[in-house]
Order: C-alpha cells, then sequence, then structure tokens
C-alpha cells in the first residue's frame, strides 16, 4: 500500500514545491493531501500519514500552535518548513517534537535529503505500529473473538501487542479474563491531560504479552468516548505497539469512524449468508462514503464450511472485497475457549482453526511488513485456507440488491 502524506499550509507556492519533493522523492509517497492550517484537526486526526510537513506561517504562535496540535494527535514523521534566519525560531519549533527543519530558501535541496536520513533512520529501527480494525458485517459474526485471538497471535510474532476494545459491549476484558482498572473512557475523560505515561498505565497485561485498553463496562460511560479522545489514544498505541488490533463497533458512531479512518487494515468479518452479505454491503458503500479508502479493506469469512452458506466467489463479486481468508466453524472448540476465557489459540493451539487463526495472523503481517523479514531469511507467512467446492446459494446474490 503506499505511504500518505499531509503537507498543510497557507502559502500556496511553497506547499506546491512541498509536494513535488514529496511525490517525487521515490520513497513510495503515493498520496500527498494539501490542506490549509486551519484543516489541522480534520485531517492530521482523521488519517494516518506516515510524513506530515509543516509550511510554517509568518506568525510563529499560530505555526507553533499546528506543531503542537499535530505532535499531540499524530505519531508521523514531523517536518517544519521556514526560514533559517531566526535560531530563537528554529530551536521553538524543533522543542514542539519536529523531526527536522528545513530551510525554505534551500527547499528542494534539503527536504530531499531530509526525507532519505529519516527514512534510513526509521527502517533501522522499524516503522510505526501498525492499527489493524476488526468489524463485524452484523450481528453473530464472530468479530471480538476473532480481534482476541489476532492481537495475541501478533504478540506471539512481534514480542508485544495492543488490543483497544471500543465495542458497546466490551467483551474484551471477559474473553480475556483480565479486570481492568482503567479503560478507553478515563482516558478519553482526561483527554487534555492524556500522555504516554497515562496511556500505558491504563492499559491491563495478559500473559500472552497483549496490552488491552478495555471498553467501559457501564453503558453510561459509553457516551464518554470520544473521536478526539480515540484518535489520541491511537497516535500514542502507535508509537508504543508495533502491531495494535481494534475491536470495532457500528461505522456510523463518530468515535468508530476516527478509529476506522487510522486504521491501517480493516478486516470485515462476516458470514456467508443473506443477512450478513447484506450488511457488508452497507457498511461497505458507508465507508466509501466517508472516506475510508477502499485499498485498506479486506473480507474475513468467519465460521465458514456451514451447510447451505453462500458462495464465496459470489459474495466477493457482490462485495467487491476480497476476501483475504477463511476461518472455519468450530462452535464446539470456540465456545469452550470463549467460556474458559482463553483465546482458542492457547487453548487449543492444534486445532484446525487454531491454525487457521494462525495463517490470518501471518496474512495481516505479510500484507503490512511486505518488505520486512525476520531474520531467518525470507518469511513464511502462510497461504489462505483453500476455499473448498462451492455450497449451493439458497437466492442468486444480485437478487439482493
Amino acid at each position: 500500500m503506499a505511504m500518505r502524506a499531509l503537507i498543510v499550509g497557507d502559502h500556496e507556492s511553497l506547499n506546491t514545491r512541498v509536494r513535488e519533493v514529496v511525490l517525487h522523492s521515490g520513497l513510495g509517497y503515493g498520496a500527498v493531501d494539501v490542506v490549509p492550517l486551519a484543516s489541522v484537526p480534520v485531517y492530521a486526526g482523521c488519517v494516518h500519514y506516515e510524513l506530515t510537513v509543516v509550511v510554517l506561517p509568518r506568525d510563529p504562535a499560530s505555526g507553533l500552535e499546528t506543531l503542537h496540535d499535530i505532535r499531540n494527535i499524530s505519531a508521523s514523521i514531523l517536518l517544519a518548513v521556514g526560514t533559517a534566519n531566526d535560531a530563537k525560531l528554529v530551536l521553538r519549533v524543533l522543542h514542539q517534537g519536529v523531526d527536522e527543519y528545513i530551510d525554505q530558501d534551500d527547499l528542494e535541496a534539503e527536504l530531499e535529503a531530509s526525507l532519505v536520513r529519516l527514512r534510513v533512520k526509521r527502517d533501522a529501527r522499524g516503522s510505526n505500529g501498525r492499527i489493524i480494525g476488526l468489524l463485524a458485517a452484523s450481528g453473530g459474526s464472530g468479530s471480538s473473538t476473532l480481534a482476541a485471538n489476532l492481537a495475541v497471535l501478533l504478540a506471539r510474532r512481534h514480542a508485544q501487542s495492543a488490543l483497544v476494545d471500543l465495542t458497546a459491549a466490551a467483551d474484551q476484558a471477559v474473553l480475556l479474563d483480565l479486570k481492568p482498572t482503567h479503560t478507553l473512557a478515563d482516558l478519553c475523560r482526561n483527554v487534555n491531560r492524556m500522555d504516554r505515561n497515562m496511556f500505558q498505565q491504563s492499559l491491563v497485561l495478559h500473559p500472552s504479552g497483549v496490552y488491552l485498553l478495555a471498553g467501559p463496562p457501564a453503558f453510561d460511560d459509553i457516551a464518554l468516548v470520544t473521536p478526539q479522545g480515540v484518535r489520541q489514544v491511537l497516535a500514542l498505541a502507535r508509537a508504543v505497539f508495533p502491531y495494535v488490533v481494534l475491536d470495532l463497533d457500528r461505522p456510523v458512531r463518530p468515535e468508530q469512524l476516527a478509529a476506522m479512518l487510522q486504521a491501517d487494515l480493516l478486516l470485515l468479518v462476516l458470514r456467508l449468508d443473506l443477512v450478513s452479505l447484506h450488511n457488508a454491503r452497507r457498511t461497505l458503500d458507508y465507508l466509501k462514503k466517508v472516506g475510508v479508502a477502499e485499498d485498506r479493506i479486506q473480507g474475513v469469512a468467519n465460521r465458514y464450511g456451514q451447510p447451505k452458506e453462500l458462495p464465496s466467489r459470489k459474495v466477493e463479486q457482490a462485495l467487491g472485497v476480497t476476501i483475504l481468508h477463511y476461518v472455519p466453524n468450530d462452535p464446539a472448540r470456540m465456545n469452550l475457549a470463549t467460556n474458559k476465557g482463553v483465546p482458542v489459540v492457547l487453548e487449543r493451539p492444534r486445532a484446525g482453526v487454531s491454525r487457521s487463526l494462525v495463517k490470518l495472523a501471518a496474512q495481516v503481517s505479510a500484507l503490512q511488513e511486505p518488505y520486512r523479514h525476520n531474520g531467518r531469511g525470507t518469511p513464511d507467512y502462510g497461504t489462505a485456507v483453500a476455499d473448498p467446492a462451492q455450497s449451493a446459494a439458497p437466492h442468486q446474490i444480485n437478487e439482493v440488491f
């Protein structure tokens, strides 16, 4: 997937010059948005950018405020472009967490050199964490269970992972048999004081290496979860963990949409039945309407292999989305694991459903880290569960819409 860059500034000619350098840097920035200073909260907070370049205005105060806002809500590389003849201003800018300061009088040469330096540094230490969201097409899809197991497997592959419960049900604490003392609602309630230390103290550690940020246990506290709080939580999580798994709820809620816009990959979890297909189509239409990039959405067919389910190839055609993986139906083992509060990949690691989930985690890693190796040569990411002979559909899918 192409990386995204954001250019912020009110100086049109400088914005254009910066954009040309970024696009032609050869560093993989395929999408470059250019917005005025006043639009920073909308763009920098709602969409994940790997690079943000701020063209400083003549008024230093407003420029410093913009940099402060971006650093609070985004973990992207942050560059500032401005005049270099005021040493005190340069220091004040760097104190806002800017990675490098670019002299506008030598813009093209300095910016190109800066991008190369920062890319080398990032490759050496590893990129910012990746955010993987799981969203149920309809009730009973099993997305929360998949999210818990995926977080465990990503922690196994990458030493640790974070799991953020954004659902109204707040099931993750139960699924992992954890008793959190702080929740997402607590962080959002203190959004103006939220920092990395507060964020980390709000997590509860599972023996598998998963750090859970639990959802609010009381329905009254759901309203405390805000888009601003979610954006800030995810920026901090991305900076701390190699992978962040989101258990998502309905996309029409603003805090859910804020999370989905931050995600590097959205897994739409569905069953191969008519109701799930219908709701998956509605969900995809809405996500497209609100600006979630289509190339960041993949399907996962859960509880696969039930009698008389819809043919998967027809489902893909109707949705226009690739089904990345098929998780086989195994209610006995899944129910046993759920009732014990232990993810099935830990409770029954040799079961077919567990082996399938291991492959799903490998595929997610492969999609997000196509050029990274595990130190043992070329990584083996596994393959998708094969789609057996198609079952007969009770209705023609095209008749649904």
